[in-house]
């Protein structure tokens, strides 16, 4: 049997007493039966809380909340609970159970990690809302990432570093060591790194397996991280009552803080899927198949047939009966439908519009730069009639004598 997890919950309350009698209902308590249980570490002093979070690795707070100002620092006059929140927030992102006798002062803080609960003689009401905390994601990623990292850096530090000492230890600048070290430390915990990390965290085994097929969330990074936009950015607005979709196809040099050289920029409309007729026919005729049975005559199994292979080539980029390039299928993820780049349908705006648009993801290489070969391809096709094939097979066959 694997050793059992503990996830460390983090208890401050100025009164003791308080401290030691929620210590006492949850401590030990099971999460999932024989896996994962609590520990409970307690504070009665907000500001010392702060350091907790260096010596224990905590997964989860749960703060009191006193009424009226409470002076932890020169200059911080605020209520301890809030003010002590402010300042996690500030070294990292911890789930927080606010536990209060006072919950209507604070309900303005309350998010999907942020819970508010009335303070109740019988503290075993925690155990619901830090069971539902804890059994989301977020935790877990949490604890492994920083596992994760913290393994990989040891083990690159240790193989690297010491065995190229030698070759590098030498260089007069030796900022462009660390330049160097950072660069391959970050991407030895990418790629094989990240599948690793998904697989601790049982996700699903497309994510990390070796299989050449993706997952539609590796598409994209979401939200995006770089300030100017990028070619492949996907944004978002309000055309009247619809939500229009469009991808940004300049060139991403044309951006640069600093040497911006795009008075304009070009923009590809993105078609909802569900709106393409080969998803709608695909739709119709799945809806039917349902009530097939074995009398179903082939020609109706065959409508279906084709049209999910119809289907399947406009998702695979190869719409049928088409031009070749002009499509490029985007999978809905999150806040992203699926959709459909049309390269027919560009429009030229200023820069300036970008600014009232929503950016709400990135394409991801080497997404991206599919993309762009793909447009490249579809404007720069050179046109040209069409060769006379049958008159060739004409003269074929009065050769075959």
């Amino acid at each position: 049997m694997p050793n059992p997890l503990h996830w460390h919950v983090l208890v401050v309350d100025d009164e003791e007493v308080i401290c030691d009698q929620i210590k006492r209902a949850l401590d030990g308590e099971e999460i999932i039966k024989d896996k994962e249980y609590l520990k409970i570490i307690t504070q009665t002093n907000f500001e010392k809380s702060l350091d907790d979070l260096e010596t224990y690795r905590i997964d989860l707070i749960i703060l009191d909340v006193r009424k009226g100002p409470v002076v932890i620092r020169a200059g911080d006059v605020e209520e301890a609970g809030e003010l002590t929140l402010k300042k996690i927030q500030e070294k990292r992102y911890i789930p927080v159970i606010f536990y209060t006798a006072i919950p209507s002062e604070i309900e303005h803080l309350q998010k999907p990690l942020i819970r508010i609960i009335q303070k109740e003689t019988n503290h075993k009401i925690l155990l619901k809302p830090i069971t539902e905390i804890l059994k989301t994601p977020f935790p877990s990623m949490n604890r492994a990432l920083i596992s994760h990292i913290e393994k990989n850096q040891a083990d690159y530090l240790r193989d690297f570093i010491s065995s190229h000492w030698e070759q590098f230890g030498n260089i007069p600048n030796q900022f462009d060591l660390v330049y160097l070290l950072l660069r391959r430390f970050v991407l030895s915990i990418s790629n094989d790194g990240i599948k690793q990390l998904l697989r601790e965290l049982d996700a699903p085994p497309e994510m990390y397996g070796n299989n050449p097929v993706i997952h539609p969330m590796q598409y994209y990074i979401y939200p995006p991280i770089e300030i100017a936009p990028l070619t492949g950015d996907i944004f978002k607005w309000k055309v009247g009552e619809k939500e229009e979709y469009l991808i940004f196809l300049t060139p991403s040099c044309d951006l640069v803080i600093g040497r911006i050289k795009a008075e304009k920029v070009l923009l590809a409309r993105c078609k909802l899927l569900s709106e393409q007729k080969e998803y709608k026919n695909w739709i119709c005729e799945y809806q039917i198949s349902k009530f097939f049975d074995k009398y179903t005559p082939w020609k109706k199994i065959e409508k279906v047939i084709k049209a999910e292979e119809k289907l399947h080539s406009l998702l695979k980029n190869n719409r049928q009966n088409s031009q070749s390039e002009r499509f490029f299928y985007l999978p809905g993820v999150i806040g992203i439908p699926d959709l459909i780049v049309d390269f027919q349908d560009i429009e030229n705006f200023e820069r300036s519009t970008l600014s009232k648009l929503e950016r709400i993801a990135s394409l991801d290489s080497p997404f991206a730069e599919s993309l762009s070969s793909r447009f490249i391809r579809y404007y720069g096709r050179i046109g040209s009639p069409d060769l006379n094939i049958e008159g060739i097979f004409c003269k074929f066959r009065e050769n075959c004598v």
